[in-house]
């Protein structure tokens, strides 16, 4: 099964050159996993995890939902890069942020928080 993706190249000082490059449905899913893993461990820095906790404060200043949209927002780009779509970026977006707000009232457990993240990326390899 393969998904038509136009993967989009930064080239500095020109623009974006579309490359029409294809990729399968599996290659689509390990590339939105891999942006996955990169966005949910390298680039979430340990106050980053604590301060996107639903009521977390900082000098009396409720800042959480900020930060977990900052979070989710890194995690909708990857899926982006990957899909070129906006509108899976859009339902990364809402999907990861209601994931994490779930985890961070304990509805979901680890294992649970990261088999939901999973399953969106099942869904939008389906769908690109």
């Amino acid at each position: 099964m393969a998904g038509r993706v136009t993967t989009l190249l930064p080239f500095w000082g020109r623009g974006v050159v579309k490359s029409g490059w294809t990729m399968t449905t599996i290659e689509i899913f390990a590339w939105l996993l891999i942006g996955h893993a990169i966005a949910d461990y390298p680039m979430q820095t340990e106050w980053v995890a604590r301060a996107k906790q639903p009521g977390f404060t900082f000098d009396g200043e409720a800042i959480w939902p900020s930060v977990l949209a900052c979070h989710a927002g890194i995690h909708a780009g990857a899926v982006k890069l990957v899909t070129g779509s906006w509108l899976l970026a859009g339902l990364e977006f809402v999907a990861h942020a209601g994931i994490d707000y779930s985890r961070g009232r304990g509805l979901l457990s680890y294992n649970g928080d990261q088999a939901a993240h999973v399953g969106c990326k099942v869904a939008w390899a389906a769908l690109a």
